[in-house]
């Protein structure tokens, strides 16, 4: 006959639940994190592309410090075999991704040592939970040089012959020129700010806390606004350049050495932001996203 004591075990399971017990673990992985944040905001951060990087960070950070609060009575320790092989492995690609000054891999490592950390602390449970922020913070790691190339070598493509069409139909005088557009007597060259790869994964991740926050959680809202979030973005990037074209036409070339320019690039990703909320408001209008 055993001699069980349940009181033993309640004090276990609210020892393992408790977050305080795990500062080490958090307090190192902040420590760990600071040299890739600091290399994207060497890096990445700088260019027009990825300037909307660290609005990402903060609301997917803050939406997964909500979601990992959320379920106290799910938190239990990871275990070590499974949390510490994959700490490793993070700390060696940190150290490569140092001394090779590669911010990309310095932020995967920290995401793949955060991921980590949260399974070491909270547990697979909480970690389940907290899938979407997860995933969304993985955002933030630069895509490689090669899908990024190819990515936004087919979206220059595309936004070159829609821009050029959308120009001739409001009048102006506009031609493709060997991938460049002719305006006038102007060459325009889309880099890749305004082709849309950067802007449209970013837009796809807003859209996705948006449905987060405001269908809580509702897969069905998540999966169409992060579909809608796509014809949205470059439904934005195209405008953008008409109106670069149309700018340039009618006061010259010099108008896009101006802080126009980069202004142009706020204006059209919060007009995407605003279509974005609009068509999150108008899906409650179907039945089977009020159901969730």
């Amino acid at each position: 006959m055993k001699n069980d004591d349940p009181a033993k075990h309640d004090n276990g399971s609210a020892a393992s639940r408790r977050p305080s017990a795990n500062w080490p673990i958090a307090l190192g992985f902040v420590l760990f994190a600071i040299p890739a944040v600091i290399g994207l905001a060497d890096q990445a951060w700088q260019s027009e592309a990825g300037s909307l990087a660290p609005i990402i960070l903060a609301l997917a950070g803050w939406t997964l410090w909500h979601a990992c609060r959320a379920h106290p009575e799910l938190r239990r320790a990871g275990r070590r075999a499974l949390w510490l092989p994959a700490m490793v492995a993070a700390i060696l690609a940190m150290i490569v991704g140092s001394a090779l000054g590669f911010a990309a891999l310095m932020a995967l490592s920290a995401w793949v040592a955060g991921v980590a950390a949260l399974y070491a602390a909270l547990g697979g449970a909480v970690l389940r939970k907290a899938a979407l922020p997860v995933l969304l913070l993985a955002m933030v790691v630069p895509l490689p040089y090669v899908l990024s190339m190819h990515a936004n070598a087919i979206l220059r493509e595309g936004l070159s012959h829609a821009a050029v069409a959308s120009g001739a139909a409001l009048g102006l005088d506009v031609a493709l020129d060997q991938g460049a557009i002719a305006v006038d007597q102007y060459l325009l060259l889309i880099e890749n700010a305004c082709a849309g790869a950067n802007s449209t994964l970013s837009l796809i991740a807003i859209g996705v806390l948006l449905a987060y926050w405001i269908g809580a959680g509702s897969k069905a809202r998540i999966l169409t606004l992060s579909l809608l979030a796509i014809p949205i973005a470059l439904l934005a990037n195209l405008g953008r350049v008409v109106a670069l074209m149309g700018l340039t036409s009618w006061v010259g070339v010099g108008v896009l050495e101006t802080a126009i320019h980069p202004l142009s690039g706020i204006l059209s990703f919060t007009f995407a932001l605003g279509l974005l909320l609009m068509a999150a408001r108008l899906v409650d209008f179907v039945p089977a996203f009020r159901r969730g």
